[in-house]
Order: C-alpha cells, then sequence, then structure tokens
C-alpha cells in the first residue's frame, strides 16, 4: 500500500512536528502516548504528511505498542498511511531495541521483583514467539550472563534442563532468574508455568544453583513469580 503523499515545503504539520521534536529533545520519550511514539517514528519515513493518524490505526489495528513493533512487514503495510519504507522502519526499530539491551547488560541489579521486571520486560516483550531467557547473577544479584535458552512457537515453548545447567556452570554463577514471555497471552503464570518452575527450582538446587525468579511478560505487562 502507498504511503501519504508529501505535502508542499510549507505543510501544515511543519511546526506541529518541530514542537515534538523540541519536547523529545527537552523531555526524551517519557510522556509520550504510544501513538505519539508511532507518530514520530514515521517522521522520518513520511516527510510531511499527517503521522498522527496512522500511529493512531496501527494501534488500532494491532493493540498495542509492542505488538506493533512485532508485526511482519507485510502486516503492517495493511495498514492505511504505511507503505513499505514505513513498514521496514518499523520492523528494523522492534528488533533494534531488544538487540541493544542484550548487547551490554553485565552488571545491572537484578536483586529486586521490579528491577527484574524493568529488565526482562523491553526484551520480551516485542518477541513473536515465546522464547526463555536466563539471566546468571553473581553473589550481589548483579547480571553476569543473559542466554537464549529455547524458542517455541506463539503459544508453547520447552526449556532444556540440560543447557541451563551448562551455561550456568560456564558463567560460574550460583543464582538466575528464569524469563519468558506469552505472545498471546497475559503475564499472569498458567498452571504449567508454575509446575515448570517447581521442577526446574528443585532439578537445579542439587547444583548449589538457586532460582531467584521466574518473569513472564505478556498483554504489556510484567510479572514476577517471586511476588
Amino acid at each position: 500500500m502507498a504511503e501519504k503523499p508529501s505535502a508542499k515545503p510549507d505543510h501544515p504539520h511543519h511546526a506541529h512536528r518541530e514542537r515534538m521534536r523540541e519536547r523529545f529533545l527537552k523531555n526524551g520519550i517519557s510522556g509520550f502516548q504510544p501513538h505519539e511514539m508511532l507518530e514520530f517514528l514515521l517522521f522520518f519515513s513520511i516527510p510531511r504528511a499527517n503521522t498522527n493518524e496512522t500511529g493512531h490505526a496501527l494501534i488500532d489495528r494491532f493493540g498495542s505498542l509492542p505488538e506493533v513493533m512485532k508485526a511482519s512487514p507485510d502486516a503492517l503495510c495493511s495498514v492505511e498511511g504505511v507503505g513499505k519504507s514505513s513498514a521496514i522502519l518499523i520492523h528494523f526499530v522492534g528488533q533494534l531495541a531488544p538487540y541493544c539491551l542484550r548487547s551490554d547488560t553485565s552488571g545491572i541489579s537484578l536483586a529486586t521483583p521490579q528491577e527484574r521486571c524493568d529488565f526482562f520486560y523491553p526484551i520480551l516483550a516485542c518477541e513473536a514467539l515465546e522464547v526463555v531467557k536466563l539471566a546468571c547473577l553473581d553473589d550481589s544479584l548483579r547480571l553476569v550472563h543473559v542466554a537464549d535458552i529455547a524458542t517455541g512457537t506463539p503459544g508453547q515453548v520447552t526449556i532444556n534442563l540440560q543447557q541451563m545447567l551448562r551455561v550456568m556452570l560456564h558463567s560460574h554463577c550460583t543464582s538466575f532468574v528464569l524469563a519468558h514471555n506469552h505472545p498471546k497471552g497475559t503475564a499472569f503464570p498458567s498452571c504449567d508455568d508454575s509446575m515448570e518452575t517447581q521442577h526446574i527450582r528443585k532439578t537445579l538446587e542439587p547444583f548449589d544453583l538457586h532460582l531467584i525468579d521466574h518473569v513472564i511478560v505478556g498483554g504489556g505487562k510484567a510479572y514476577s513469580m517471586y511476588e
């Protein structure tokens, strides 16, 4: 689907875009509504037209900002006002953010449930498939290493305990946090989640490896099973 045609150089949205840029430079992304974040992002692929309506349309179509950011380019192009360039931009940023978060994370404190939820939410919220992450911690509950343990379908994933054990022994940690997402559901743990968590805890404790928490991300939220 073609993007909206560019307006004249003195287009009526110019002043609005300048105000949004100044707002971002002054306060960062804080205070931006989800549709405004998309509106701002689309400034870079749609030079002059009104992107506010497109931001609203994307949220209406996919339900939330994380769902927009993990949508495929073809799905994004089905929204009026979104062309190929905009779809590629949104999809690229959706994959770039979690990559950056994974790149340099050693030393981050994961001592509290809130810190753990804040850390894992942006990493897992945009995943289209159900994935499992393992965070290895030092004695002060600071992050030593994050590993991908498993990738499944949008509704199911299987954890490989042998792989988990190898990763933790290699990192020389004694404490760890598990995290996974529910791409099509809420952050509340299922009965299977609870049973699997207890099984992992009991299986690895004889190796002096202690499960601190299991964080679940879904429905725009993160949930700490520790709490």
